[in-house]
């Protein structure tokens, strides 16, 4: 989250986090059948899912 706030939500794939490029600070749903999390690099460009205000 940008502003730091506690998530309580993880959905992370098995392995992942890894920050396996050694930068990668944004998240992408990689595996669409769960919906799993992985760990990305942010200079790519995907679709985008909003922080929604109580």
């Amino acid at each position: 989250m940008h502003d730091e706030a506690n998530v309580s939500y993880y959905n992370w794939a098995s392995g992942q986090p890894n920050n396996y490029r050694g930068d990668e600070r944004c998240v992408i749903a990689e595996d669409f059948s769960q919906w799993a999390w992985h760990d990305y690099l942010c200079t790519e460009t995907f679709f985008i899912v909003c922080e929604m205000p109580n």
